[in-house]
């Protein structure tokens, strides 16, 4: 993931939630989102899953770009992640 953006409305503006959010896995490795209470821990897992709207930045997985991708390769791709909620 590199420089996550996620924004939620529209016309004016709409409200920034994520902002410039980075960070690399490799193969085998965990990550845990740990925070405080609205800090964007489910907005960020909503988004790598692509159930949330990737407004700017970059999600990576298997060296294959998944930010904005059709609904049906989504759905191939979120087979391979696994959430704890």
């Amino acid at each position: 993931m590199q420089d996550l953006v996620v924004r939620y409305g529209g016309r004016r503006g709409g409200t920034t939630v994520i902002d410039g959010v980075s960070f690399d896995l490799g193969a085998g490795e965990t990550l845990s989102l740990v925070g405080e209470s609205g800090s964007g821990k489910t907005t960020i897992g909503r988004a790598i899953l692509g159930l949330a709207p990737v407004t700017a930045g970059s999600i990576t997985f298997h060296g294959e770009t998944v930010s904005n991708i059709p609904r049906a390769r989504r759905r191939r791709v979120a087979r391979d992640i696994q959430v704890v909620f």
